[in-house]
């Protein structure tokens, strides 16, 4: 089962991410999390990105499309994967698209986590990573906006997308996103 988690930061994505791995044992794959390791050792595309997250900004298409669709050839994403955080552009959809398309795989479903703004700051702000002062949270709530829609209608189009209510425990939101799971997971 091949899945994309959609959800602006702190909308719970991580965890519920975890929760689908220990569930079907596919591989939870966070761009973020990649990145930041990148960054904290010192590769040359942390190098490259550290300025962009530094300054709040999500890195370019190309890096971010590169790491993933690497990180995707390895063997446990064979039986499938839930991507975290990628894709959130539309260049990033159609890169990710002919991958696949190319190995014979497909998105199976794409979840939205929805949370509204005021409980992100909470969320977010609590988090305690060096990047996360309330202006770079507040940009990265409005980058995250306006670069995902595009890529939430094309998947919307494609009926492959379900928006699920983020409030709530997180064994009531993981339900929620299992019961919009295609029937033969």
């Amino acid at each position: 089962m091949n899945l994309i988690l959609f959800g602006a930061p702190g909308a719970g994505k991580g965890t519920q991410a975890e929760n689908l791995w220990k569930r079907f044992g596919i591989p939870h794959i966070a761009t973020g999390d990649i990145l930041r390791k990148a960054i904290e050792e010192g590769t040359a595309l942390g190098k490259e990105v550290a300025p962009y997250l530094e300054a709040g900004k999500l890195a370019p298409d190309v890096l971010v499309s590169d790491l993933v669709l690497d990180r995707l050839k390895a063997e446990d994403c064979r039986g499938g994967f839930v991507l975290d955080g990628y894709p959130r552009t539309l260049p990033q959809m159609d890169v990710l698209e002919e991958a696949l398309r190319e190995k014979g795989k497909k998105i199976d479903k794409v979840i939205s986590l929805d949370v509204s703004q005021e409980v992100l700051l909470q969320r977010t702000m609590g988090r305690g990573r060096a990047d996360d002062n309330l202006e770079t949270v507040k940009r990265r709530l409005i980058d995250y906006k306006n670069l995902t829609e595009q890529a939430k209608k094309g998947y919307a189009s494609r009926g492959l997308l379900v928006v699920i209510d983020g409030l709530g425990t997180t064994e009531e939101v993981f339900e929620r996103i299992l019961a919009s799971l295609p029937q033969n997971s």
